[in-house]
């Protein structure tokens, strides 16, 4: 075994690949996690009054960690991974904490804890789900391919309607497969659904609206895009239309318009002032004319 996180020897992969699988045929708690998740593993219940040590080991198929929690000491040692982690009270709750879960993590792991009572030890396999990517094309001759891409484990593909149909697999490197199925029925292709089954949730794929090579996803985004283009042709004729009906919008105030507007405002005060004036002006010549008289008479007394 090695020490807290190291990987072992090229050597030793061998035997380790040979314990991990006696470590797993001789029976352990399957716990399923999807990828991306928090997974929790805890040895149960166990009298923890007279507790000694408590140890996690990681066994996989590269790497053996061991991390290791003493009660005298209250000293913990854990692998250099950051994901892996004690809960809050090792000496009161020994779980082994992994956030978020990656596919590497598709290993076993054990649980030991020594007390003064004895030993006591619990195993657990963990089994990593991963959701697989799917996808629906018609193919050059007609046929419909449904594909679910790197999924683990693998998923399950069937057809409605039935019909003649070929399905094959692929496994990837890191445990993944990849399913992809051909369905060449006499079936109406845009009355085809392609079921996918899977742990982790299932999906249908229709073919509606599609008459060619092409994901079927592609048909409401391009049906949403048009409608979205109508309605903004719809809305922009209208305004056009309300803006060439009405010609008082949108026309400008020029300075002629302006200045005729002023004198319409003035032309109530220059009437009052025509209207005045004369008054003025018979005023002056009552005035000019009463001078004169007497003007006249003065130089009448003169000459008499």
């Amino acid at each position: 075994m090695s020490s807290l996180g190291k990987p072992p020897a090229p050597g030793l992969q061998a035997i380790m690949a040979l314990l991990f699988a006696a470590a797993t045929a001789s029976g352990c708690t399957l716990v399923e996690a999807a990828v991306g998740s928090k997974a929790t593993l805890s040895c149960g219940v166990v009298p923890l009054e007279n507790l000694i040590m408590i140890s996690w080991t990681i066994c996989s198929r590269t790497a053996n960690w061991t991390m290791a929690y003493r009660n005298d000491t209250a000293h913990i040692t854990t692998p250099p991974d950051v994901r892996l982690a004690w809960g809050p009270r090792p000496d009161r709750n020994p779980v082994l904490q992994i956030n978020p879960v990656t596919i590497t993590d598709d290993s076993f792991y054990r649980c030991d804890i020594a007390t003064s009572e004895g030993n006591f030890g619990c195993g657990f396999c963990l089994s990593v789900l991963v959701p697989p990517v799917v996808s629906l094309v018609v193919a050059k001759d007609n046929r419909a391919v449904c594909e679910a891409s790197v999924g683990k484990p693998a998923a399950q593909i069937s057809w409605v309607p039935p019909g003649e149909h070929n399905t094959s697999s692929r496994t990837h490197h890191n445990g993944t497969v990849t399913v992809v199925s051909t369905y060449w029925g006499n079936s109406n292709l845009s009355d085809l659904v392609c079921l996918v089954g899977h742990v982790t949730g299932n999906r249908n794929l229709s073919m509606h609206g599609i008459s060619g090579p092409g994901p079927s996803q592609l048909l409401p985004l391009f049906l949403t895009f048009s409608g979205i283009l109508g309605i903004l042709a719809i809305v922009g004729a209208i305004q056009f239309w309300k803006l060439k009906s009405n010609p008082r919008v949108s026309k400008s105030r020029n300075p002629g318009d302006t200045l005729r507007a002023d004198e319409d405002v003035l032309e109530p005060y220059a009437s009052y002032t025509e209207r005045s004036n004369p008054l003025y002006s018979t005023r002056t010549e009552v005035a000019i004319l009463q001078s004169s008289q007497r003007d006249d008479f003065l130089i009448g007394l003169r000459v008499l």
